[in-house]
């Protein structure tokens, strides 16, 4: 599985969110599985993004495109965003899953 970890600061969240919202449709057609949007608790504007994608490759050219840039100015990004591409080796769960109890 491929990983996209983008961070950056924005202006202000509510209109950031919106531009976001907007162009969730180009990341799923650039290949985007599944995303997560935290943002930090010290401090509003810096916003993590968690994002799965079916490869690598697909990933690191949406983050090339003209469109997210375009799309990243108008949201309001005023930082130079941190992006790692990163691959998923390993997933554990801290408890075992619950098997239902039969009767």
């Amino acid at each position: 599985m491929a990983i996209l970890l983008v961070k950056h600061n924005i202006k202000e969240y509510s209109t950031w969110r919106k531009v976001y919202d907007e162009h969730k449709a180009f990341r799923t057609k650039s290949g985007m599985l599944t995303e997560k949007v935290y943002r930090s608790t010290t401090d509003p504007t810096e916003i993590v993004l968690f994002f799965k994608w079916d490869n690598i490759l697909k990933a690191k050219i949406f983050t090339q495109s003209e469109d997210l840039k375009k799309a990243m100015e108008k949201a309001g990004v005023i930082s130079k965003p941190e992006m790692h591409f990163l691959e998923e080796t390993e997933q554990t769960t801290a408890r075992p899953i619950l098997q239902p109890i039969q009767l």
